[in-house]
């Protein structure tokens, strides 16, 4: 008998070790909530400081593809993930003022998407122009009507896996974005 309670004390020892581990190890990643769009913005764009990220160059360079008009050859983000065990926090900054004329501005905010625009340089104004982001359906950026949009949209990811947007502003007038996703 005393073998049997021996078992069943080092089972839920092990059991309530793990429960811990799990809980505090990695922070857990909700479905959205329902709460309305306004209080969900209002909540993730909380002033913070000027990211490190933005200390060197833009590590990402998207070719444009143009329909017509003058359009920049190139549109510049800078990314960072940091990985750790149940999925990733990513970062992207879009480097929006080397071809705007103004800061960048929420044009729609929900739960799952994020847009920005700011109106074109006068050498751009008349680019009707995409970028694909070859491995990040999520990125969609658009330049058209003498405006440049960003569009960052959980939905595209594909097979629509378990992610949330964690922060959005905008930072020395560029979009700024964090978001997070389960392995």
């Amino acid at each position: 008998m005393k073998n049997f309670w021996s078992a069943q004390t080092t089972a839920s020892t092990a059991v309530g070790l793990l429960s811990v581990l799990l809980t505090t190890a990695a922070p857990a990643i909700t479905q959205p909530s329902s709460q309305s769009t306004a209080q969900s913005a209002a909540v993730r764009t909380t002033p913070v400081k000027v990211p490190e990220i933005l200390s060197g160059p833009p590590n990402t360079t998207l070719p444009v593809r143009r329909s017509s008009g003058n359009c920049p050859s190139t549109i510049r983000l800078w990314t960072a993930s940091r990985y750790h065990e149940g999925g990733a926090e990513n970062t992207v900054i879009m480097n929006m003022s080397a071809i705007t004329s103004a800061p960048a501005k929420f044009m729609d905010v929900r739960d799952r998407v994020v847009i920005y625009g700011a109106p074109l340089q006068k050498t751009y104004a008349s680019c009707v122009g995409w970028v694909v982001a070859p491995n990040a359906p999520e990125y969609n950026i658009w330049l058209q009507f003498g405006n440049a949009y960003f569009r960052f949209d959980l939905d595209a990811l594909k097979g629509r896996p378990l992610s949330e947007i964690t922060y959005q502003n905008v930072v020395k007038g560029q979009p700024y974005l964090r978001w997070a996703i389960a392995d």
